[in-house]
């Protein structure tokens, strides 16, 4: 059996399990009057997103190893992108006066799709022949055979009369190709401690500093800021990773605009870098996008997102024992971005 299907099998039954998980999650939501992930106050919300299933789509773009400002050089190839995200948010783990713990699992499935190959451009050293460039190509099965899996958990408290709130989070996960099983450099942590305030008006604005070692070891600021939910146009800022400007329209339709930037370090094992043909024992795939959002509210406590835009700082990076050895970047492309959420 190939190490892609033993991965499928891994996560179809990860994605049942969190499916069995989530009944009883909403069991116990149901006993504690859906009191949602923490305190009821003005600009934030009660109802507490229990599940959610997001699909990003990045069509076939032409891929190069080297870019000229905005627009890669000739490609090499064309490459799609696909990345499926399941995230279940577990019944909480403490709440008591205004002191909340609570706690999610998330799985993640990311999938490089390689389409027609071509020679690399004539002018450029190193230049290989279409049957180079295809042989480079072959057997690359980290393109196809990466997932993470991670467990998030997020305290907060607040004080003042509810004014002022600290949180702190932190995430941990397990990132890799998962061929050969497990190693301590699939493992990866992250944190963040923050604190915000609630004005009158139902607006957050809240400073904190979060260390990633997403793409390496660095610690970033944080920027909090949402308007208030009472008002129809809403603005949600968390620099430097997200941004949406959102006009609701009716109870059950929202529309406007949304960008971010996510990626992630996957560990690999016996990997090769199509580009050089050295040893790769870590990929870095990093992508912005921007674009319109539409919110649909469906039946009950379900709930739809579409988004449709451009991507931008696209790359992926080829590293062996924290030496780059190769730059692969992906043109320009459209972006689709679908999901579906629960809200108990």
């Amino acid at each position: 059996m190939g190490s892609t299907d033993i991965i499928n099998r891994r996560i179809r039954f990860i994605i049942l399990l969190m499916g069995l998980i989530l009944a009883a999650a909403a069991e116990s939501y149901a006993q504690n009057d859906s009191a949602g992930a923490e305190e009821n106050r003005p600009g934030t919300r009660s109802k507490f997103e229990a599940f959610s299933v997001t699909y990003l789509h990045i069509p076939k773009s032409s891929l190069s190893d080297r870019r000229l400002f905005f627009s890669p050089s000739p490609g090499i190839a064309e490459l799609e992108v696909n990345l499926l995200e399941v995230n279940l948010n577990l019944p909480r783990l403490y709440r008591e006066s205004r002191t909340v713990l609570v706690h999610s699992l998330s799985i993640q499935r990311l999938k490089f799709k390689l389409g027609e190959l071509s020679a690399a451009d004539p002018q450029y050293p190193g230049q290989r022949t279409p049957e180079e460039q295809k042989a480079a190509f072959e057997g690359i099965s980290w393109l196809d055979d990466l997932a993470a899996v991670e467990y998030r958990i997020l305290a907060s408290s607040s004080f003042s009369e509810g004014r002022w709130r600290w949180w702190l989070t932190s995430r941990h996960g397990l990132y890799s190709d998962f061929s050969g099983g497990l190693s301590a450099g699939d493992y990866r942590v992250q944190a963040a401690l923050g604190i915000d305030r609630t004005w009158g008006n139902g607006a957050v604005l809240g400073l904190g500093a979060a260390y990633s070692t997403t793409f390496s070891s660095l610690i970033l600021p944080v920027l909090n800021f949402q308007t208030s939910s009472g008002f129809p146009l809403r603005l949600k800022l968390l620099l430097p990773f997200e941004g949406s400007l959102i006009y609701r329209i009716s109870d059950y339709l929202e529309l406007g605009l949304a960008g971010r930037i996510e990626g992630n370090r996957y560990n690999l094992r016996g990997a090769k870098s199509p580009l050089t043909g050295a040893p790769a024992d870590n990929l870095r795939y990093s992508a912005g996008t921007l674009g319109l959002q539409a919110g649909i509210r469906l039946a009950g406590p379900c709930r739809l997102i579409l988004e449709r835009g451009f991507t931008f700082r696209n790359r992926l990076e080829l590293y062996d024992g924290g030496r780059k050895n190769g730059v692969l970047y992906p043109g320009v492309p459209s972006f689709t971005r679908v999901a579906f959420s629960v809200e108990l």
